[in-house]
């Protein structure tokens, strides 16, 4: 079975690593974060870290990874796979559980590699596979947002019978088959069944978070 070990959830997060690691960022860092909310399940974004001059917090993708420099509650891993100096550097962190909910950001789909890594000008590629989409599979998937700039989604897909959407780690993968306008590349990585990820359950109400 398809397995992807940067959607692990720890047993038990370890707060005090992932704060020591949040006190080490730095605006424009690359990093490799890992969430988990029981209505999109575990889920790894990988893009810039930026500080919120709204909200004065670190986020990426428009996700907060931390308030007063404790760890967000859905945070479970973290890493900073490049430093804005343009230094190497991994620092992983563990985790705890807790529900969070949706963006609903537009989607789009294209080219990711191995790693999940993001080509800063990422041309629109294949979306096909939007149509094909099936709640519970494994996908890992591209954006590019004005405000976000590009990053990368690897979680499991959820069907959402309000707006008649999939959507991964609260971002719009499709609405009624056709990708969304964030979207640039999309990738099933193992169809529903074929993986050990926990599946949510399919979405049937408008939750608080969604815009």
């Amino acid at each position: 079975m398809t397995e992807l070990t940067e959607l692990t959830v720890p047993r038990k997060r370890n707060v005090k690593d992932l704060t020591v690691s949040i006190a080490a960022l730095e605006s424009g860092d690359q990093i490799s974060a890992t969430f988990f909310t029981e209505r999109f399940g575990a889920f790894n974004l990988n893009g810039e870290a930026r500080l919120s001059p709204a909200i004065g917090t670190f986020t990426i993708a428009g996700r907060a990874i931390e308030q007063s420099l404790k760890p967000d509650k859905a945070l479970q891993t973290l890493a900073i796979v490049q430093s804005a100096s343009g230094a190497d550097d991994v620092g992983d962190v563990d985790s705890g559980v807790d529900d969070s909910g949706v963006d609903d950001s537009d989607v789009s789909d294209s080219g990711v590699d191995d790693a999940g890594a993001v080509d800063p000008e990422l041309p629109v590629g294949d979306l096909s596979a939007v149509a094909e989409l099936g709640h519970g599979d494994l996908v890992r998937a591209v954006f590019d947002d004005p405000a976000y700039g590009n990053f990368t989604v690897t979680g499991v897909a959820v069907f959402s019978r309000v707006g008649t959407m999939y959507l991964v780690g609260e971002w719009i993968l499709g609405i009624n088959q056709a990708p969304a306008s964030r979207l640039r590349q999309i990738e099933i990585v193992a169809p529903a069944g074929s993986h050990p990820h926990p599946v949510p359950t399919t979405i049937t109400k408008l939750a608080d978070e969604v815009e």
